[in-house]
């Protein structure tokens, strides 16, 4: 409704699924396409690499509960050319559909720390993955974590002091642009970065 009132936009298509949002995207070929991450059976990040593929020159906007940085960086990396939070007003949806379907990255989020947000907007690529700038010993401690081990359980583990292992941990957080030890391990489930018996060198 909201897009149908604008003189300029029409609302040509809509889709329940990424399955169907696919062969509509193949048929209609819009120029803009509004897509939530949360899709039943596939996720919406997860739809972008085919629905690009179904449709080559349609620009790709993301809707998302999710407001932080290491979301944004995915639907970037897979290459969404915009990413609005839910929360958004309607004036701020429409400004963003009319600045993708004209070219332009358009990021209404706040996101955790300003220098995640400058490197994910600059001219440089974004990363595949909110993982891939970590260092060997960071994804050592993320995956610790991920698997459910206490500070000191890691520490023993990496053969590090409770503190080291606590400063990884806050630099985890800045890095990955999450305010939690569940946003944490949220990644790390999201990149495969789980422990398992054995896995950790030290």
């Amino acid at each position: 409704m909201l897009v149908d009132y604008q003189a300029d936009m029409e609302v040509v298509s809509e889709a329940a699924s990424a399955i169907e949002a696919v062969r509509q995207a193949r048929e209609v070929q819009p120029d803009v396409m509004v897509l939530d991450i949360g899709l039943p059976g596939c996720s919406g990040l997860d739809a972008i690499a085919p629905l690009r593929q179904a449709s080559p020159k349609s620009r790709i906007l993301i809707l998302s509960t999710h407001d932080d940085q290491a979301y944004l960086r995915l639907a970037l990396a897979a290459g969404a050319a915009g990413y609005v939070a839910k929360q958004a007003t309607a004036d701020e949806l429409t400004q963003a559909i009319r600045t993708v379907a004209a070219g332009r990255s358009y990021v209404n989020v706040t996101l955790a720390g300003g220098q995640a947000l400058r490197n994910v907007l600059d001219n440089r690529r974004p990363p595949t993955s909110p993982v891939e700038s970590l260092s060997k010993r960071e994804k050592q401690v993320l995956a610790l974590i991920a698997a459910g081990q206490t500070n000191q359980a890691a520490a023993d583990g990496l053969a590090l002091s409770v503190k080291t292992v606590e400063t990884y941990r806050r630099r985890l957080m800045e890095k990955l642009g999450v305010g939690s030890r569940a946003g944490l391990v949220r990644i790390a489930l999201e990149c495969g970065i789980v422990a398992r018996a054995g896995d950790v060198e030290k």
